[in-house]
């Protein structure tokens, strides 16, 4: 093999390189009928025969041909010859090499068959899930023409006229040229004719400084060679199977075979280890726990961080068999606690801590853990399918976190007989007092308030931030919100824009900012802007870099203080950013799509952007055509029933009920409110329409009857069986009542920590 820069290259495999793949890669592959995959001028030939297309030697244009009297057909020729059956081994190699992303042309599935053999990295599709972070097991996969794997893709097999597919997918090579700033990027399988799409990538001067680029060429062509050395590549000359025979001789020891009965775990995910001393942690002032940001290591260890009684009762349940959900309101210290129990519980048993996991990354850790094991994962109902998979390796104890609203809506996926339910919500008086002893005294005020309201379940944060000398939390940051709108609008919108995705548990990375702001910033300048951020509110925002991803992502100091920002801005801003970046951030550059989609779209961000509900409307409608769920629509109506437009939130809610051919019980539970709601908008209209109320009490009867999420019902029909009652007091309004409140009873007994229902069985009974 001849490499330029050998010793140079050779580092980057170890270390990390970008893959950009041509048809070449995958002509060792084959598929179902034992055919090798076919090159591009191969596969022209292939179609021509096949179909009886004119002698037309462009692939592209053969197949706008066929595509106009036979595509279905062309569609099922394409997903069966690209299906790889089977494929050389040296391609395993690959698995030795440290990819950080693959950028392809191709729309096989080799590259997924080559990762199933892997037990420590998996694909992810980026155009499905978005983009990956903090997760050093993932590969982001973009496969740039389509993917057999997604049929309902539109292949693109314009190779000779790629400027066009850079023009309809302009942000995916955007997303390429920004991979090739951070660095280096190996091509493998593209020959001259393949040229034009490394052409429009780099001759496009708006590139800035890129890594180093090497390129696999088959023959030692003087004139190819000067071609790709003139678009600033590095050059490789030998076949791809002698390429990947080298990988295996220089990387040799970069995937070592494991002892059967061992696991290397903390290997794969060395962040996921739990410290046992406070050397080489971050070290911070305390106060800036107390003022808001998340606990770090470096508080626990210090032990400068009251510890509450539930700490005790929840190592005790450690020590059963089952598994653990750990709920409680918003701020009320869960992740504090999750730090703490880790602690101790490290001192005995072998503990590992993620935050929300994805599927792919929970089969990797599935597969490897063989001896047992402590699990404990934060905001776990992120993606509770992937929480669930762990259950399978009984080595594993899970032990999830997430705010009680969350989990209740994922509740029917859990198994009573596998996980002991305890909610930290509710704190005892010396849990209090302890809490207050522990703020530092430069903070504290005297005396102590304890709560607010009578009927309050005060959180931790809370009691916190009515015990110290600052201003309110939620007027702290009305001053700086104002400074920058007049002063700095971008650095506004930058902060708005990080606390929106973090309040959908997604960070902000370079390329979503970059976006953002139409690419009129380099990467340089979005630093400098973060910067500045920091400088004006030191709270509030913070960079972290991604040793893996080796790019920044941004993310505000804690849940809390995101979502208390979003609540203080301006609605005229919260709209400009919104609407700003939706339409300027494509879905595949937003760090974990699947999870941002969840909340993205909640009505609450709707309400808080558009006053006018045509707007909000529109917005909703745009949304719905790119992402054709009914959830959407559920939100949609949700949205509009705040609104007061009931009419059109009956029809959003009965289109969202016709697609899931009521599939979902949160769904059955929207129609039910929307029912209500819009016909006891007066008491006339109210006795007007008794018929449509009851058939609103009694599709949540069925709810609560047949779905496992009590909570989510029972709630929903205590707050209408109250207001039905204030406009009928009558019998069968007193049953309601009295169904009502059997149910939260139930729920009081048997969970003890939904702080809605508690509040509503005490107005229920009061009713005499």
């Amino acid at each position: 093999m001849e490499i330029e820069l050998r010793d140079t290259f050779e580092k980057h495999l170890r270390g990390g390189i970008n893959l950009f793949l041509g048809a070449g890669f995958s002509v060792y592959a084959k598929d179902s009928q034992e055919k090798k995959l076919p090159t591009g001028s191969e596969l022209c030939e292939e179609l021509k025969e096949i179909f009886g297309s004119p002698t037309i030697n462009d692939l592209s244009k053969v197949c706008t041909v066929i595509d106009s009297y036979d595509r279905e057909g062309l569609k099922r020729y394409l997903l069966n010859r690209f299906n790889v059956s089977q494929y050389e081994d040296f391609y395993k190699n690959l698995l030795r090499i440290n990819v950080r992303r693959i950028f392809t042309t191709n729309i096989d599935n080799l590259i997924s068959k080559i990762y199933e053999g892997s037990n420590r990295k998996y694909i992810n599709n980026i155009l499905k899930n978005g983009a990956c972070f903090g997760d050093e097991s993932c590969v982001d996969y973009i496969p740039l023409h389509g993917s057999i794997e997604e049929p309902e893709d539109k292949f693109i097999f314009n190779i000779q006229d790629v400027s066009s597919s850079f023009n309809l997918r302009n942000k995916l090579w955007v997303s390429l040229g920004n991979a090739a700033e951070q660095i280096p990027t190996l091509f493998l399988g593209y020959s001259l004719s393949d040229s034009a799409a490394i052409e429009a990538l780099f001759s496009d001067s708006s590139v800035s400084v890129q890594k180093n680029k090497w390129i696999l060429l088959k023959d030692n062509d003087n004139g190819l060679s000067a071609y790709f050395k003139a678009l600033g590549f590095k050059i490789i000359v030998g076949e791809l199977k002698d390429f990947f025979e080298y990988v295996e001789r220089c990387l040799k020891d970069s995937a070592k075979d494991k002892d059967g009965e061992k696991d290397s775990i903390f290997e794969i995910f060395p962040n996921a280890k739990v410290p046992k001393e406070s050397s080489n942690l971050i070290v911070r002032p305390i106060e800036d726990f107390f003022l808001g940001d998340a606990p770090i290591w470096s508080d626990i260890l210090s032990k400068r961080i009251h510890t509450t009684a539930h700490l005790d009762q929840l190592v005790n349940l450690a020590e059963q068999n089952k598994s653990i959900v750990i709920t409680g309101i918003p701020a009320s210290g869960k992740s504090t606690i999750l730090l703490q129990l880790a602690r101790i519980l490290n001192q005995s048993k072998r503990v590992l801590i993620f935050n929300n996991i994805s599927v792919n990354k929970s089969n990797i850790i599935k597969n490897e853990i063989k001896s047992p094991t402590v699990i404990l994962i934060d905001d776990f109902t992120s993606d509770i399918e992937a929480f669930v998979n762990l259950e399978d390796n009984y080595n594993i104890k899970l032990i999830g976190f997430d705010r009680y609203y969350y989990y209740d809506i994922s509740s029917h996926r859990l198994s009573k007989s596998k996980y002991n339910f305890y909610d930290v919500s509710d704190l005892t008086r010396e849990d209090i007092q302890g809490i207050y002893e522990k703020i530092p005294l430069g903070l504290k005020k005297s005396p102590m308030t304890s709560k607010i309201a009578t009927d309050e379940v005060p959180s931790v944060f809370e009691i916190v931030n009515y015990n110290i000398n600052k201003t309110n939390i939620k007027e702290r940051y009305n001053t700086a919100l104002e400074d920058l709108e007049e002063n700095n609008p971008d650095l506004l919108d930058l902060l708005v824009v990080t606390c929106y995705l973090h309040s959908c548990r997604v960070p902000v990375s370079y390329e979503v900012i970059n976006a953002y702001f139409d690419y009129e910033y380099s990467y340089n300048e979005i630093a400098d802007l973060m910067g500045a951020l920091q400088g004006m509110i030191k709270e509030v925002a913070w960079g972290m870099i991604d040793e893996y991803h080796e790019q920044d992502y941004f993310q505000p100091r804690s849940q809390i203080l995101a979502e208390t920002i979003i609540e203080q801005t301006k609605t005229f801003v919260f709209k400009s950013v919104f609407e700003k970046f939706h339409n300027n951030v494509s879905r595949h550059l937003i760090p974990k799509f699947y999870i941002f989609k969840r909340f993205a779209y909640d009505a609450y961000y709707a309400s808080k952007a558009f006053n006018s509900w045509n707007d909000g409307l529109s917005f909703y409608e745009k949304i719905f055509t790119q992402d054709g769920t009914p959830f959407v629509l559920q939100q949609c109506a949700l949205y509009l029933l705040k609104k007061k437009e009931y009419s059109e939130a009956a029809i959003k809610i009965d289109k969202a009920i016709q697609i899931s051919n009521k599939r979902f019980f949160s769904i059955e539970n929207t129609h039910a409110i929307i029912l209500f709601k819009s016909n006891v908008v007066t008491p006339t209209l109210a006795r007007q329409s008794r018929s449509v109320l009851d058939r609103s009490m009694q599709i949540l009867q069925d709810c609560y009857n047949t779905d496992q999420r009590k909570t989510y019902h029972a709630v929903t029909f205590a707050e209408q069986a109250l207001e039905y009652f204030s406009v009928f007091d009558d019998f069968a309004a007193k049953k309601y009542l009295e169904l009502a409140k059997k149910w939260l009873q139930e729920i009081e007994v048997e969970k003890k920590y939904d702080y809605r229902a508690k509040i509503l069985l005490k107005q229920l009974n009061r009713i005499r």
